[in-house]
């Protein structure tokens, strides 16, 4: 039966053609073919079609045999080109065939053509094959090397006779070495790359396997070449011929991940032990199957107190079993607690509690069992945990007892009390609301229109708070309103509203406390003291006057008396110095001299006496230059020098305040030299701070250097120097503030309140 043979012709003559089509159907072959003469057609004929064989004839008047061959291997095909010519010497063949021809055939000997085109037919077949099983090869290789780079798992073989060790790819990748850079074939090297502690094993290992033929399945600590510390897994396996070993191939496995996964899982499996342990719950996991799989301390530990056999509760023990099973006082609540357990286990519900007794001689104990699921992957676990709530028992009987006295303590409470819902309807009112209301019933109370029982003010505010407490706005919890009695009577209540739980439920305790008399009260003392402020400034500015008076008197009577003395002494040293004899007038002149000396100093100390008592510049010149003569006769006194500063240039108030700020002005420096030892005196005037919520103000602030005021000096109820300054204060309504640290000196800061009218 004739082969099929698909053949590309480039050939330029058609008669050529057939001859050789010929020759190759009288060979054996049906030949399919295609016949190009350029080197596009050629191009064209391989890239739209496949072909079994070329056959190329070397000149064309358009393409040549060479330039043929040339383009076939740019195409990359592997096709055999056979030169079919019948003009080309030897010489020319040789060229072709360097080139990539794979035969020559002359034209006159087309008997060659066929076993020609047999031999490289069947030797691109043999290339076809070999490249296949290259392809396999390295494909395999490949999943080899992908298969040790995942599974970080290698191959090796120590050759006893020669040896030598052969390592694979992912050996040298753990040793953290490159095949081209380290020789394999030192053992004792192969073993340092073990820790020090773990080399005996594997050099005795290794040992035994080359010269007694043991196999070794060893996990080691390892070091490779770039410090990385590791842990192996390496196998070793003889090979026997006859009774010798020849040699020794393993497999060598980087386990670090698997051992910190191995580590990680103890330490999770400890802590998860260590965490149970640490709970006071009593604890157990069970399986699917309600066996015990694990328990915590505290679960052991009571079921020795109570004198349960360990192994009655131990793991491998059905749960569920000794549940059925239970008998004795309170075993009636095992079996609802073990179907709950099934419950949970089947996934019917995801949680299960149950509160029972459990009495014991000694005392009377309550627990709560819980059933909760593990959730994972695998069969389904439960946990279950047993809590003591004997404490939460006693505490909810003592609750129960405790507000059994809260009530209790309500109705006989001198307070009225009310306990009213969310939208305010009373729940429960003691004795006493009613008798602050002056009502005989709860019903009455509540069936009296709101603003009855408030006067409008206060109704007004019950209003605004009942708005806000339904927009959800905060309210205060503390306030006071002021109530209608039944009777007409104003009363005044200081009230206080806060969340309770009331029957298991949240209202609001509503506690009244009556401040009608503490009010009342108030208003006298407040009037009472406005009396005082009345009666104090009253004193003041009649003592104030007195001194006016009386430096007037002195200045006026006494200054002026001793003037006219001075004035006649004075004409009377003149006579004297015409008159004779001479004795008598060097006598009279020393002593009206001496008398003259002594009206001087009088008249000293009375403008100093007048002056003490009223500054005139305090009333001519105002505060500001007062405050400045003030300081200037202290430096003088003294010898303490001052600083003053102001950002006034003169300050218009009232005179009795202008006159009490100087006298506390006066007191201060006074006590500086009295008390301070200080060395320096600083007095700043300024405007007060201003905000929303305080009037306008100046600020007088006088501060030394000295050894500071303590607390116990401001706290001395003796002191009347500040006694005396905080009551000028509190006369004309203003603020006085002092303060000192040891050795820090000492600050007095005075708020003078501007009234309307007082400018700067």
């Amino acid at each position: 039966m004739p082969k099929p043979l698909r053949v590309m012709m480039v050939e330029d003559s058609e008669n050529d053609a057939f001859l050789t089509i010929r020759a190759l159907t009288k060979g054996g072959y049906e030949p399919e073919y295609q016949r190009v003469e350029t080197a596009e057609a050629m191009r064209t004929a391989l890239r739209e079609k496949t072909w079994d064989i070329i056959l190329c004839d070397y000149q064309l008047p358009q393409f040549s045999g060479l330039a043929a061959i040339a383009l076939l291997k740019e195409s990359g095909i592997d096709l055999p080109l056979i030169i079919v010519s019948g003009a080309i010497g030897e010489e020319t063949a040789a060229d072709c065939l360097r080139c990539g021809a794979r035969d020559w055939v002359r034209k006159s000997n087309l008997s060659r053509l066929v076993p020609a085109i047999e031999r490289e037919l069947q030797e691109v077949e043999s290339r076809s094959k070999r490249k296949r099983a290259e392809e396999e090869l390295s494909e395999s290789r490949r999943l080899l090397v992908d298969m040790e780079r995942i599974t970080k798992a290698g191959g090796w073989e120590y050759n006893v006779a020669t040896d030598r060790v052969k390592w694979t790819d992912e050996v040298y990748r753990i040793h953290g070495v490159l095949p081209s850079a380290y020789d394999p074939n030192n053992v004792h090297n192969d073993i340092s790359f073990y820790a020090p502690e773990d080399r005996s094993i594997i050099e005795t290992a290794f040992r035994d396997a080359v010269e007694q033929g043991k196999p070794y399945d060893l996990e080691l600590r390892f070091i490779n070449a770039t410090g990385e510390r590791l842990w192996v897994r390496t196998i070793g396996h003889p090979e026997y011929q006859g009774d010798h070993v020849v040699r020794v191939h393993g497999n060598f496995m980087d386990i670090t991940e698997r051992r910190k996964a191995e580590e990680a899982l103890r330490t999770s499996e400890w802590f998860l032990k260590s965490t149970l342990d640490g709970l006071a719950y009593h604890i157990a996991v069970l399986d699917d199957r309600g066996e015990i799989i694990l328990t915590n301390k505290a679960y052991c530990d009571f079921a020795e107190r109570n004198g349960i056999e360990p192994r009655a509760v131990s793991e491998g023990i059905n749960y569920l079993t000794a549940c059925d099973t239970a008998s004795g006082e309170h075993s009636q609540e095992a079996g609802p607690f073990a179907e709950g357990i099934r419950e949970v286990l089947s996934g019917k519900h995801r949680y299960f509690e149950l509160e029972y007794p459990c009495h014991s001689p000694d005392e009377k104990r309550w627990f709560c069992g819980r059933v909760t699921p593990i959730i994972g992957e695998g069969p389904r676990r439960v946990v279950v945990a047993h809590e003591n709530i004997t404490e939460r028992k006693h505490a909810e009987e003592a609750l129960r007892l405790s507000e059994e006295n809260f009530r209790r303590s309500l109705t006989e409470s001198p307070l009225g009390v009310r306990i009213v819902t969310i939208g305010g309807n009373t729940i429960y009112a003691n004795l006493a609301i009613l008798d602050i209301y002056g009502y005989v019933s709860i019903e009455e109370l509540e069936t009296t229109p709101a603003e009855k029982r408030y006067t409008p003010e206060s109704f007004a505010g019950h209003e605004i708070r009942k708005e806000k407490r339904k927009r959800g706005d905060d309210v205060p919890s503390e306030y006071e309103i002021s109530i209608v009695r039944k009777n007409g009577e104003v009363r005044h209540l200081q009230v206080l509203r806060k969340e309770i739980l009331w029957d298991g439920e949240k209202q609001f305790q509503v506690i009244y406390h009556d401040l009608t008399e503490h009010k009342q009260a108030e208003e006298k003392v407040k009037a009472s003291r406005l009396q005082l402020r009345a009666l104090y400034k009253r004193l003041q500015k009649i003592r104030e006057e007195e001194r006016l008076l009386v430096a007037r008197e002195i200045h006026d009577l006494m200054g002026g008396g001793l003037t006219g003395l001075k004035m006649d002494l004075s004409w009377l040293l003149r006579k004297l110095r015409d008159t004779d004899p001479h004795e008598v007038r060097d006598a009279c002149q020393d002593k009206i001299a001496s008398a003259n000396a002594l009206i001087d100093q009088m008249i000293s100390e009375v403008r100093r006496i007048s002056t003490a008592l009223r500054p005139s510049i305090l009333d001519d010149l105002g505060l500001i230059a007062a405050l400045e003569w003030q300081l200037a006769e202290f430096t003088n006194r003294t010898a303490i020098p001052h600083e003053f500063t102001t950002t006034f240039e003169y300050i218009a108030l009232d005179e009795h305040t202008a006159v009490a700020v100087f006298r506390i002005f006066q007191e201060a420096l006074t006590n500086v030299v009295r008390h301070a030892r200080a060395t320096k005196v600083t007095v700043d005037l300024r405007e007060g701070e201003k905000s929303l919520f305080t009037a306008d103000s100046f600020v007088l602030e006088i501060s030394d250097n000295g050894r500071g005021i303590t607390r116990e000096e401001l706290l001395n109820r003796d002191s009347l120097g500040l006694l005396g300054m905080k009551e000028r204060v509190l006369a004309f309504g203003g603020d006085i503030s002092i303060y000192g640290e040891p050795g820090g000196g000492t600050s007095l800061v005075l708020k003078i309140p501007r009234r309307p009218g007082e400018a700067a």
